[in-house]
Protein backbone atom coordinates (compact mmCIF):
# COMPACT_ATOMS: atom_id res chain seq x y z
CA UNK A 1 0.00 0.00 0.00
CA UNK A 2 1.21 3.50 -0.82
CA UNK A 3 -0.02 6.76 0.60
CA UNK A 4 0.94 10.16 -0.80
CA UNK A 5 4.53 11.42 -0.43
CA UNK A 6 5.55 15.02 -0.99
CA UNK A 7 8.97 16.61 -1.35
CA UNK A 8 8.06 18.64 1.73
CA UNK A 9 7.86 15.43 3.80
CA UNK A 10 11.62 14.86 3.74
CA UNK A 11 14.43 16.89 5.35
CA UNK A 12 16.26 19.40 3.16
CA UNK A 13 20.05 19.25 3.06
CA UNK A 14 22.77 21.62 1.87
CA UNK A 15 25.32 21.95 0.36
CA UNK A 16 24.99 19.59 -2.60
CA UNK A 17 27.88 17.50 -1.29
CA UNK A 18 25.58 16.22 1.49
CA UNK A 19 22.96 15.21 -1.06
CA UNK A 20 25.59 13.46 -3.15
CA UNK A 21 26.83 11.60 -0.08
CA UNK A 22 23.25 10.46 0.69
CA UNK A 23 23.07 9.04 -2.82
CA UNK A 24 26.49 7.39 -2.82
CA UNK A 25 26.38 5.83 0.65
CA UNK A 26 24.47 2.50 0.78
CA UNK A 27 22.73 3.51 4.01
CA UNK A 28 22.52 7.21 3.17
CA UNK A 29 19.41 9.06 4.36
CA UNK A 30 16.39 9.97 2.23
CA UNK A 31 16.65 13.73 1.72
CA UNK A 32 15.79 16.65 -0.57
CA UNK A 33 18.09 19.24 -2.14
CA UNK A 34 16.56 22.48 -3.44
CA UNK A 35 18.56 23.78 -6.41
CA UNK A 36 16.42 26.88 -7.04
CA UNK A 37 12.92 28.10 -6.16
CA UNK A 38 10.13 29.02 -8.54
CA UNK A 39 10.30 32.72 -9.34
CA UNK A 40 8.71 35.35 -11.53
CA UNK A 41 10.45 37.96 -13.66
CA UNK A 42 8.84 41.21 -14.76
CA UNK A 43 9.02 41.84 -18.50
CA UNK A 44 9.97 45.20 -20.00
CA UNK A 45 7.02 47.60 -20.44
CA UNK A 46 6.73 46.71 -24.14
CA UNK A 47 6.60 42.99 -23.36
CA UNK A 48 2.89 42.76 -24.22
CA UNK A 49 2.02 45.80 -26.30
CA UNK A 50 -0.41 45.47 -29.19
CA UNK A 51 1.22 46.49 -32.45
CA UNK A 52 4.70 45.83 -31.08
CA UNK A 53 4.66 42.27 -29.75
CA UNK A 54 0.94 41.37 -29.90
CA UNK A 55 -0.92 41.12 -33.23
CA UNK A 56 -4.02 39.57 -34.76
CA UNK A 57 -7.41 39.23 -33.07
CA UNK A 58 -8.34 42.11 -30.81
CA UNK A 59 -9.65 39.97 -27.95
CA UNK A 60 -8.57 38.51 -25.73
CA UNK A 61 -5.05 39.80 -25.18
CA UNK A 62 -2.48 37.44 -23.60
CA UNK A 63 -3.43 35.86 -20.33
CA UNK A 64 -1.73 38.41 -18.04
CA UNK A 65 -2.39 41.54 -20.11
CA UNK A 66 -5.76 42.61 -18.55
CA UNK A 67 -3.98 43.40 -15.30
CA UNK A 68 -2.37 46.82 -14.94
CA UNK A 69 0.58 45.17 -13.24
CA UNK A 70 3.73 44.73 -15.34
CA UNK A 71 3.56 41.48 -17.36
CA UNK A 72 5.53 38.65 -15.83
CA UNK A 73 6.84 35.23 -16.76
CA UNK A 74 7.40 32.33 -14.39
CA UNK A 75 10.55 30.22 -14.30
CA UNK A 76 10.19 26.88 -12.63
CA UNK A 77 12.41 25.90 -9.74
CA UNK A 78 14.06 22.54 -9.22
CA UNK A 79 14.31 20.18 -6.27
CA UNK A 80 15.91 16.72 -6.15
CA UNK A 81 15.04 13.79 -3.91
CA UNK A 82 16.72 10.46 -3.13
CA UNK A 83 14.61 7.49 -1.99
CA UNK A 84 15.95 4.15 -0.76
CA UNK A 85 14.56 0.78 -1.84
CA UNK A 86 12.20 2.62 -4.20
CA UNK A 87 10.07 1.53 -7.17
CA UNK A 88 9.81 3.09 -10.63
CA UNK A 89 6.62 2.35 -12.61
CA UNK A 90 7.45 3.06 -16.28
CA UNK A 91 3.89 3.54 -17.58
CA UNK A 92 3.24 6.61 -15.41
CA UNK A 93 6.84 7.23 -14.29
CA UNK A 94 5.51 7.06 -10.74
CA UNK A 95 8.18 6.73 -8.05
CA UNK A 96 7.10 4.96 -4.87
CA UNK A 97 8.78 4.20 -1.57
CA UNK A 98 7.22 1.22 0.27
CA UNK A 99 8.00 2.88 3.59
CA UNK A 100 7.01 6.46 2.69
CA UNK A 101 4.48 6.46 -0.13
CA UNK A 102 3.91 7.45 -3.74
CA UNK A 103 5.74 10.61 -4.82
CA UNK A 104 3.11 13.19 -5.70
CA UNK A 105 4.74 14.23 -9.00
CA UNK A 106 2.88 11.24 -10.50
CA UNK A 107 -0.45 12.47 -9.14
CA UNK A 108 -0.62 15.87 -10.82
CA UNK A 109 -3.14 15.18 -13.57
CA UNK A 110 -6.94 15.61 -13.72
CA UNK A 111 -7.59 11.86 -13.67
CA UNK A 112 -5.19 11.13 -10.83
CA UNK A 113 -6.39 14.09 -8.77
CA UNK A 114 -9.71 12.26 -8.63
CA UNK A 115 -7.86 9.35 -7.05
CA UNK A 116 -7.63 7.18 -10.18
CA UNK A 117 -3.96 6.49 -10.81
CA UNK A 118 -5.16 3.30 -12.50
CA UNK A 119 -6.72 5.48 -15.22
CA UNK A 120 -3.22 6.28 -16.49
CA UNK A 121 -1.26 3.31 -15.13
CA UNK A 122 -2.90 -0.14 -15.07
CA UNK A 123 -0.08 -1.47 -12.88
CA UNK A 124 -1.80 0.29 -9.94
CA UNK A 125 -5.19 -0.02 -8.31
CA UNK A 126 -6.90 2.24 -5.78
CA UNK A 127 -7.31 0.69 -2.34
CA UNK A 128 -9.04 3.72 -0.77
CA UNK A 129 -8.83 7.52 -1.20
CA UNK A 130 -5.20 8.61 -1.56
CA UNK A 131 -3.99 5.03 -1.22
CA UNK A 132 -2.66 2.86 -4.05
CA UNK A 133 -1.44 -0.69 -4.50
CA UNK A 134 0.66 -2.41 -7.18
CA UNK A 135 -1.09 -5.36 -8.78
CA UNK A 136 1.90 -7.70 -9.24
CA UNK A 137 5.14 -8.60 -7.52
CA UNK A 138 8.00 -6.24 -8.29
CA UNK A 139 11.45 -7.47 -9.39
CA UNK A 140 14.50 -5.76 -7.91
CA UNK A 141 17.81 -4.45 -9.25
CA UNK A 142 20.61 -3.51 -6.84
CA UNK A 143 21.59 -0.22 -8.46
CA UNK A 144 20.98 3.52 -8.25
CA UNK A 145 19.06 5.11 -11.12
CA UNK A 146 17.70 8.43 -12.29
CA UNK A 147 14.36 8.32 -14.17
CA UNK A 148 14.50 9.84 -17.65
CA UNK A 149 11.41 11.79 -18.55
CA UNK A 150 8.26 12.31 -16.58
CA UNK A 151 4.71 11.17 -16.95
CA UNK A 152 4.36 13.13 -20.20
CA UNK A 153 7.75 12.26 -21.65
CA UNK A 154 6.13 11.13 -24.92
CA UNK A 155 5.66 14.86 -25.59
CA UNK A 156 8.65 16.23 -27.52
CA UNK A 157 8.56 19.55 -25.65
CA UNK A 158 8.15 18.02 -22.19
CA UNK A 159 10.96 15.56 -22.84
CA UNK A 160 13.40 18.30 -23.86
CA UNK A 161 12.45 20.97 -21.35
CA UNK A 162 11.65 18.80 -18.33
CA UNK A 163 12.30 15.10 -18.67
CA UNK A 164 16.01 15.40 -19.38
CA UNK A 165 17.07 18.15 -16.96
CA UNK A 166 17.38 16.01 -13.86
CA UNK A 167 18.77 13.04 -15.80
CA UNK A 168 21.68 15.02 -17.25
CA UNK A 169 22.31 16.97 -14.04
CA UNK A 170 22.51 13.92 -11.80
CA UNK A 171 24.31 11.68 -14.24
CA UNK A 172 27.14 14.24 -14.38
CA UNK A 173 27.25 15.37 -10.74
CA UNK A 174 26.63 12.26 -8.65
CA UNK A 175 29.67 10.28 -9.75
CA UNK A 176 30.17 6.98 -11.60
CA UNK A 177 27.72 4.11 -11.48
CA UNK A 178 24.52 6.14 -11.67
CA UNK A 179 22.22 4.64 -14.30
CA UNK A 180 19.19 5.98 -16.15
CA UNK A 181 15.84 4.22 -16.49
CA UNK A 182 12.37 4.62 -17.89
CA UNK A 183 10.00 3.09 -20.43
CA UNK A 184 11.09 1.80 -23.85
CA UNK A 185 11.97 4.90 -25.86
CA UNK A 186 10.79 6.14 -29.22
CA UNK A 187 13.41 6.50 -31.94
CA UNK A 188 13.63 10.28 -31.51
CA UNK A 189 14.11 9.90 -27.75
CA UNK A 190 16.94 7.42 -28.27
CA UNK A 191 18.59 9.83 -30.69
CA UNK A 192 18.43 12.68 -28.19
CA UNK A 193 19.95 10.51 -25.43
CA UNK A 194 22.74 9.45 -27.81
CA UNK A 195 23.44 13.08 -28.73
CA UNK A 196 23.75 13.84 -25.01
CA UNK A 197 26.07 10.87 -24.48
CA UNK A 198 23.54 9.13 -22.23
CA UNK A 199 22.29 6.34 -24.47
CA UNK A 200 24.55 3.59 -23.09
CA UNK A 201 23.47 4.34 -19.51
CA UNK A 202 19.75 3.84 -20.20
CA UNK A 203 17.76 0.83 -18.95
CA UNK A 204 14.36 0.31 -20.60
CA UNK A 205 11.70 -1.02 -18.20
CA UNK A 206 8.48 -2.80 -19.14
CA UNK A 207 7.10 -3.24 -15.62
CA UNK A 208 7.48 -1.65 -12.18
CA UNK A 209 10.95 -2.35 -10.81
CA UNK A 210 12.54 -1.82 -7.40
CA UNK A 211 15.98 -0.17 -7.18
CA UNK A 212 18.45 0.28 -4.34
CA UNK A 213 18.07 4.04 -4.71
CA UNK A 214 16.12 6.35 -7.02
CA UNK A 215 17.13 9.97 -7.53
CA UNK A 216 14.52 12.14 -9.21
CA UNK A 217 13.26 15.73 -9.42
CA UNK A 218 9.98 17.58 -9.17
CA UNK A 219 10.12 18.38 -12.91
CA UNK A 220 8.89 14.86 -13.70
CA UNK A 221 5.21 15.77 -13.32
CA UNK A 222 2.15 15.57 -15.57
CA UNK A 223 1.55 19.29 -15.77
CA UNK A 224 3.98 21.47 -17.73
CA UNK A 225 3.83 24.87 -16.03
CA UNK A 226 6.96 26.81 -16.91
CA UNK A 227 10.50 26.23 -18.22
CA UNK A 228 13.45 25.60 -15.93
CA UNK A 229 16.74 27.41 -16.62
CA UNK A 230 18.62 24.09 -16.63
CA UNK A 231 16.91 23.26 -19.93
CA UNK A 232 19.45 25.47 -21.69
CA UNK A 233 22.12 22.90 -20.83
CA UNK A 234 20.25 20.23 -22.80
CA UNK A 235 20.10 22.33 -25.96
CA UNK A 236 23.69 23.58 -25.67
CA UNK A 237 25.05 20.04 -25.24
CA UNK A 238 23.19 18.78 -28.31
CA UNK A 239 24.25 21.74 -30.45
CA UNK A 240 27.88 21.25 -29.41
CA UNK A 241 28.10 17.80 -31.01
CA UNK A 242 26.33 18.66 -34.28
CA UNK A 243 28.03 20.27 -37.29
CA UNK A 244 26.59 23.49 -38.66
CA UNK A 245 24.58 23.15 -41.87
CA UNK A 246 23.64 25.63 -44.57
CA UNK A 247 19.86 25.70 -44.12
CA UNK A 248 17.06 28.29 -44.42
CA UNK A 249 17.41 31.42 -42.31
CA UNK A 250 13.67 32.03 -42.12
CA UNK A 251 11.54 29.04 -41.08
CA UNK A 252 7.78 28.56 -40.68
CA UNK A 253 6.70 25.36 -38.95
CA UNK A 254 3.89 23.23 -40.33
CA UNK A 255 1.94 21.19 -37.82
CA UNK A 256 1.43 17.59 -38.91
CA UNK A 257 -1.86 15.77 -39.32
CA UNK A 258 -3.63 14.66 -36.16
CA UNK A 259 -3.26 17.87 -34.18
CA UNK A 260 -6.39 18.99 -32.35
CA UNK A 261 -5.84 22.69 -33.12
CA UNK A 262 -6.42 23.26 -36.83
CA UNK A 263 -5.47 26.52 -38.55
CA UNK A 264 -7.94 27.29 -41.33
CA UNK A 265 -6.69 28.16 -44.83
CA UNK A 266 -3.20 27.10 -43.94
CA UNK A 267 -2.10 27.21 -47.58
CA UNK A 268 -2.92 30.93 -47.88
CA UNK A 269 -1.14 31.73 -44.62
CA UNK A 270 1.94 29.73 -45.68
CA UNK A 271 1.91 31.49 -49.05
CA UNK A 272 2.08 34.85 -47.24
CA UNK A 273 5.05 33.60 -45.23
CA UNK A 274 6.70 32.45 -48.44
CA UNK A 275 6.49 35.98 -49.81
CA UNK A 276 8.63 37.07 -46.87
CA UNK A 277 11.28 34.43 -47.54
CA UNK A 278 10.11 31.75 -45.09
CA UNK A 279 10.67 28.08 -45.86
CA UNK A 280 7.81 25.82 -44.72
CA UNK A 281 9.07 22.86 -42.67
CA UNK A 282 7.30 20.04 -40.81
CA UNK A 283 9.66 19.23 -37.90
CA UNK A 284 8.04 15.82 -37.41
CA UNK A 285 9.52 14.74 -40.75
CA UNK A 286 13.08 15.42 -39.53
CA UNK A 287 15.34 13.54 -37.14
CA UNK A 288 16.00 15.13 -33.77
CA UNK A 289 19.49 16.12 -34.88
CA UNK A 290 18.23 17.66 -38.12
CA UNK A 291 15.66 19.68 -36.17
CA UNK A 292 18.40 21.00 -33.91
CA UNK A 293 20.53 22.00 -36.92
CA UNK A 294 17.57 23.67 -38.65
CA UNK A 295 16.77 25.89 -35.68
CA UNK A 296 20.42 26.60 -34.91
CA UNK A 297 20.76 28.21 -38.32
CA UNK A 298 17.48 30.16 -38.29
CA UNK A 299 17.29 33.88 -37.57
CA UNK A 300 13.47 34.05 -37.78
CA UNK A 301 10.87 31.43 -36.78
CA UNK A 302 7.08 31.30 -37.17
CA UNK A 303 5.14 28.51 -35.51
CA UNK A 304 1.82 27.58 -33.99
CA UNK A 305 1.67 26.87 -30.28
CA UNK A 306 2.78 23.27 -29.86
CA UNK A 307 5.63 20.80 -29.51
CA UNK A 308 7.54 22.09 -32.54
CA UNK A 309 8.34 25.33 -30.73
CA UNK A 310 10.34 23.34 -28.18
CA UNK A 311 13.10 23.49 -30.80
CA UNK A 312 13.49 27.20 -30.06
CA UNK A 313 16.01 26.05 -27.49
CA UNK A 314 18.45 25.41 -30.34
CA UNK A 315 18.17 28.97 -31.72
CA UNK A 316 20.86 31.59 -31.37
CA UNK A 317 20.09 34.48 -28.99
CA UNK A 318 18.30 37.43 -30.64
CA UNK A 319 16.35 35.15 -33.03
CA UNK A 320 12.93 36.66 -33.81
CA UNK A 321 9.95 34.42 -33.07
CA UNK A 322 6.29 34.81 -34.05
CA UNK A 323 3.99 32.39 -32.24
CA UNK A 324 0.52 31.79 -33.71
CA UNK A 325 -2.15 31.13 -31.09
CA UNK A 326 -5.91 30.83 -30.91
CA UNK A 327 -7.61 33.77 -29.17
CA UNK A 328 -9.51 31.23 -27.03
CA UNK A 329 -6.48 29.33 -25.80
CA UNK A 330 -3.58 31.66 -25.04
CA UNK A 331 -0.48 29.86 -23.80
CA UNK A 332 2.48 31.55 -22.15
CA UNK A 333 5.05 28.76 -22.13
CA UNK A 334 6.76 29.70 -25.39
CA UNK A 335 6.96 33.32 -24.24
CA UNK A 336 8.65 32.23 -21.02
CA UNK A 337 11.03 29.99 -22.94
CA UNK A 338 11.94 32.85 -25.29
CA UNK A 339 12.74 35.07 -22.33
CA UNK A 340 14.89 32.33 -20.85
CA UNK A 341 16.71 31.81 -24.16
CA UNK A 342 17.08 35.54 -25.02
CA UNK A 343 14.85 35.31 -28.10
CA UNK A 344 12.55 38.08 -29.34
CA UNK A 345 8.99 36.75 -28.89
CA UNK A 346 5.88 38.02 -30.69
CA UNK A 347 2.37 36.56 -30.94
CA UNK A 348 -0.38 36.57 -33.57
CA UNK A 349 -3.86 35.63 -32.32
CA UNK A 350 -6.19 33.79 -34.70
CA UNK A 351 -9.96 33.68 -34.22
CA UNK A 352 -11.30 30.35 -32.92
CA UNK A 353 -14.40 28.56 -34.22
CA UNK A 354 -16.40 28.34 -30.99
CA UNK A 355 -15.12 27.13 -27.65
CA UNK A 356 -12.01 24.94 -27.37
CA UNK A 357 -12.83 21.30 -26.65
CA UNK A 358 -16.41 21.39 -27.97
CA UNK A 359 -15.64 19.63 -31.26
CA UNK A 360 -15.31 15.81 -31.48
CA UNK A 361 -12.03 14.74 -29.93
CA UNK A 362 -11.71 18.00 -27.99
CA UNK A 363 -10.21 19.89 -30.94
CA UNK A 364 -11.10 23.18 -32.58
CA UNK A 365 -10.20 25.31 -35.54
CA UNK A 366 -9.13 28.91 -35.82
CA UNK A 367 -8.60 31.39 -38.61
CA UNK A 368 -5.66 33.69 -39.37
CA UNK A 369 -6.50 36.68 -41.55
CA UNK A 370 -3.92 36.63 -44.40
CA UNK A 371 -3.85 40.42 -44.82
CA UNK A 372 -3.35 41.05 -41.11
CA UNK A 373 -0.74 38.29 -41.06
CA UNK A 374 1.17 39.92 -43.93
CA UNK A 375 1.15 43.27 -42.13
CA UNK A 376 2.46 41.54 -38.99
CA UNK A 377 5.33 39.86 -40.86
CA UNK A 378 6.27 43.19 -42.38
CA UNK A 379 6.35 44.76 -38.90
CA UNK A 380 8.16 41.94 -37.10
CA UNK A 381 10.57 40.62 -39.76
CA UNK A 382 10.59 43.05 -42.66
CA UNK A 383 11.52 42.14 -46.21
CA UNK A 384 13.69 39.02 -46.72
Amino acid sequence: MFGRLSFADLPVVAPFARFRAAVREPDGPEVVFRHAPDHEIALPPDGLVRGRTVFGAETPAPVDAPSRAPPQIRLRGLSSIVLNDAILAPRSMAVASPSRGLLDTALDSPAVKQGRLSAVDPDFTEAEPDTWRLLRPVPGIASTIVPVGGARSSSYGCFLFEGLCGALLHHETLGPGIGLAGPPLATWQKEILDLLGLGDAYLALRRPTRFRKIVTTDLNAWTSRAPNPLARTIFDRIRAVLPAVDGPRRVMLRRGAGNRRVMRERERVEAVAGQFGFSIVDPAMLSAGAQAQLFAGATAVIGETGAGLANLGFCEPETRVLEIQSDRLPDGRARAACHLLDLHWHVFFGVADGEPGMAPGGGFGYAVDPNAFAATLDRVFGAP
